[in-house]
């Protein structure tokens, strides 16, 4: 009896696990946000869905990015950092954390921050706060409250934080950040539910 109602619910089970397993790894995947930087749309503690296949993010889209910064993350890279006697040193995992940041310019448009304003082809973005950087070099990446116009490049973002603070760094910091980091798009909030 017991035998026949396992053989019934075995394929379809087996079916649906897999399914399961390839929708969350290849198609659509949870993200935890670990930080206020991007406050008031999403705080820490929140629970985000992340589509894994966007071909064009564009701007003002939320997304989920790693810094230029990270290196490779492979993982066993990720796995060397966060078990200290595989790598022999105290593992710094924060460096292969993946960031949420808002895009605020796309390849071709040009980009220019006047006394810590945001200007896309010359256009204010008030659509949504742009953080002030905390402490920025003078020169190059990282950048200090102002930018000369710049274009973006060809396959590459520019990510912002919307809160300011030493710890929630972006494109102002690193540079733009190209598209193979662009890991994933927020497609809605699951937790909590507001």
């Amino acid at each position: 009896m017991i035998r026949r109602f396992l053989a019934k619910i075995y394929r379809p089970l087996l079916i649906v696990l897999l399914t399961a397993f390839f929708l969350h790894g290849c198609v659509l995947r949870t993200y935890r946000v670990q930080t206020d930087a991007l406050q008031p749309d999403f705080v820490a503690g929140d629970i985000l869905l992340v589509g894994l296949f966007n071909p064009k993010p564009s701007s003002g889209d939320i997304v989920v990015v790693y810094p230029p910064y990270a290196g490779r993350h492979n993982p066993w890279s990720i796995l060397k950092s966060r078990v200290p006697f595989l790598s022999g040193k105290a593992g710094d995992s924060y460096r292969f954390q993946p960031l949420l940041r808002r895009i605020v310019a796309i390849e071709g448009q040009m980009i220019e921050f006047r006394r810590h304003e945001c200007y896309v082809d010359d256009k204010l973005i008030d659509s949504w706060p742009i953080a002030e950087p905390q402490v920025l070099p003078s020169d190059g990446f990282p950048l200090s409250g102002n930018l000369v116009k710049q274009e973006i490049p060809a396959g590459q973002f520019f990510v912002v934080a919307q809160q300011s603070g030493a710890g929630y760094p972006d494109s102002r910091m690193f540079g733009p950040v190209s598209a193979k980091q662009v890991k994933g798009k927020v497609l809605l909030r699951l937790w909590p539910l507001r």
